[in-house]
């Protein structure tokens, strides 16, 4: 897939994904609803807010990073718009539990961080790796 149909398939993914949110949101009672509406609900927030700072995301990169290439620029946006999604669903999920509270917002965004640092410098171990097995081969 070109990055042209990628990003026309997170567009409209994420307008529909919006659109069945909006539906969710407007037409189902949360109190007399069942788990499985009540999980339509976040899963279909999920998608929007993964598609949009998707979007959002690589576009920034686009235009700041010139000397990343393109698919390195995508997976770190959609990796990180993965996140935010989680952040948002998950801190929804628990306040509509009433277990939300600053710690456990501060310590679940501290645990993405370090599985976010983890990734980077594991794409940085893999570069450098790279690069001395380049320079010992020559």
């Amino acid at each position: 897939m070109n990055l042209q149909k990628f990003i026309i398939s997170m567009i409209i993914g994420s307008i529909l994904s919006l659109f069945a949110w909006i539906v969710v949101l407007l037409f189902i009672n949360p109190t007399e609803s069942g788990p499985v509406l009540m999980l339509l609900f976040y899963f279909s927030l999920g998608l929007t807010v993964l598609g949009f700072f998707t979007i959002f995301g690589f576009t920034i990169r686009k235009f700041s990073s010139k000397k990343e290439p393109v698919f390195g620029q995508v997976i770190v946006s959609f990796r990180q718009a993965l996140w935010i999604s989680i952040v948002v669903v998950v801190s929804l999920f628990l306040q509509s539990k009433g277990l939300l509270n600053w710690i456990n917002e501060i310590l679940f965004i501290l645990a993405l961080a370090l599985i976010e640092f983890f990734c980077l410098s594991t794409k940085s171990n893999e570069i450098e790796s790279k690069r001395s097995t380049d320079l010992h081969s020559n």
